[in-house]
């Protein structure tokens, strides 16, 4: 679905990505790891088109959207929590309103003009569009998520104003939970929860019909909810077919045997002076 081919990035003197490649699938379930500064939530916007690579490029279909949470700094107010949620709907709000418009206009018109058919045309399409929302459905899908995401329903009319960093939070990711992106990116997406309501979201993200991308420091939530990991190091973008505790003993692996070859090296070097040692004397 998206595409990373041999993208570069560096800042002065610094090279953070050193043509890294990478294809993130239509349904990946991805542990983003690395040390603090080794680039993650660079890569992150540069998914997101936030930021250019100086060489290479990330290729994705006109049709995939990408939702963002980072892990703090969201606030919204002037709605109820209801109504700020159903702001994820905005485009299926939108048609519904041209709708309502265009049936106004429509009584305004004369039968026998031609404008009056070509409205009738595309309100037959904008209907079509809407009911792929499905419509009737809404309400209850939005409240089956906040829910989750522990709002009881005696809060649906609180104006958002009134919750916490923590909650307004989870009000946004419930709403990116709503949007359904094709590739949700979650940045510590557990730190303002209850273990009932992550609980909750692991279980929703198991049947996420999209690709994810994760970072954090939850290992418990990683394995629940991740199946590969990808790891920068060093400017480098490693894969891992597996989950956080697989990427750990596979590294750990990968580790012993770069040290196991870089010895065998050393020692193939040494013996390669001595000979020639030998010979020189």
């Amino acid at each position: 679905m998206i595409q990373i081919q041999e993208v570069s990035l560096a800042y002065g003197p610094q090279s953070l990505f050193e043509e890294i490649s990478e294809v993130i699938g239509s349904l990946d379930r991805i542990a983003l790891v690395g040390s603090n500064g080794s680039g993650k939530t660079t890569l992150l916007r540069m998914l997101m088109g936030r930021v250019e690579p100086d060489s290479g490029s990330i290729e994705k279909p006109d049709y995939a959207t990408i939702g963002y949470l980072p892990q703090d700094g969201i606030s919204a107010k002037g709605s109820t929590l209801a109504e700020e949620a159903g702001k994820a709907f905005a485009d299926a709000l939108a048609l519904r309103e041209r709708l309502d418009e265009a049936e106004v206009r429509l009584g305004e018109m004369e039968p026998d003009a031609e404008e009056f058919y070509d409205l009738i045309d595309l309100m037959g399409a904008w209907e079509e569009q809407l009911a792929a929302y499905e419509p009737e459905k809404m309400k209850s899908r939005i409240e089956k998520v906040l829910t989750g995401m522990g709002f009881p329903l005696s809060d649906m009319d609180r104006d958002v104003g009134e919750f916490s960093g923590g909650w307004q939070m989870r009000i946004a990711l419930s709403k990116l939970l709503l949007q359904a992106p094709s590739l949700l990116i979650l940045d510590e997406p557990t730190n303002h929860m209850d273990i009932v309501s992550q609980h909750w979201l692991e279980q929703y993200l198991k049947r996420y019909q999209g690709a994810l991308i994760v970072i954090s420091h939850d290992r418990a939530f990683l394995e629940t909810v991740t199946e590969r990991t990808l790891e920068l190091k060093l400017g480098k973008l490693n894969g891992y077919k597996g989950n956080y505790t697989f990427y750990l003993k596979e590294s750990t692996a990968r580790k012993e045997c770069l040290q196991k070859a870089s010895s065998n090296q050393k020692k193939v070097i040494q013996k390669e002076k001595e000979f020639i040692n030998r010979f020189r004397s």
